[in-house]
């Protein structure tokens, strides 16, 4: 019988409200190359880290440029579209309320870098709550390999049977379901067509995870 005893998050499209600000930014760095950024190719490189989108929108668009400088414009035009503010999903604070109320440690597993997680969670007024961050520059495969739900769960010192883990893509949920955590996906407008079937839990918004907190922790103690 196993309890959970932490939560990791996901962060961008979990958290926040990140991936129409993604979007935007790939379409710019696209323009610039005389491209647009169609639905299913974004849908493809969501939940990947940003080495390995620049790789599958380079290769789909026959483009000549490095993903490397890709990846860089992509940052360039992110920052200046968060400049605006870091859009945080619904529910986001109830959760954490509720999370607190339970005692819960709490950490966020990327696939984006350390630094730009360090830099949204201090923005959201959020980082000295957050016990650790695994970022994806950090270990050598990015999700849906396991390794950076593996790395928060070492960090925050604990056995990833006992961590629950929320994502709102195929390729996260792949991740935490790997490292062996249990699951909870909240997929979003970008993400709902994926194949959840296999997801214990699945919910429309982080407000209808906070209202049910207990009941998952409780039935994910009698899996």
């Amino acid at each position: 019988m196993k309890r959970i005893e932490a939560i990791i998050f996901d962060l961008d499209g979990l958290m926040i409200d990140t991936e129409p600000l993604a979007r935007q930014a790939w379409d710019r760095v696209l323009q610039d190359h005389g491209k647009k950024l169609d639905e299913e190719t974004f849908a493809s490189i969501i939940g990947l880290r940003l080495d390995e989108s620049s790789i599958v929108l380079r290769d789909a668009f026959e483009l000549a440029t490095a993903p490397s400088e890709l990846a860089n414009s992509e940052q360039l035009y992110m920052s200046q579209i968060m400049e605006t503010g870091i859009p945080r999903m619904p529910g986001l604070r109830r959760l954490l309320d509720e999370i607190e109320r339970l005692k819960l440690p709490w950490a966020v597993a990327t696939s984006s870098r350390k630094e730009y997680a360090v830099h949204v969670l201090d923005r959201l007024d959020l980082l000295e709550h957050c016990q650790a961050i695994a970022g994806g520059d950090e270990v050598d495969e990015g999700k849906p390999a396991p390794d950076v739900y593996l790395l928060a769960a070492k960090r925050l010192d604990m056995d990833p049977a006992r961590c629950l883990a929320l994502e709102d893509s195929v390729p996260g949920i792949n991740a935490a379901a790997t490292a062996g955590m249990l699951t909870v996906a909240v997929p979003n407008g970008d993400t709902a067509s994926g194949n959840f079937e296999k997801v214990a839990f699945v919910y429309k918004s982080l407000v209808e995870v906070a209202s049910d907190l207990e009941n998952i922790l409780e039935r994910g103690r009698l899996e």
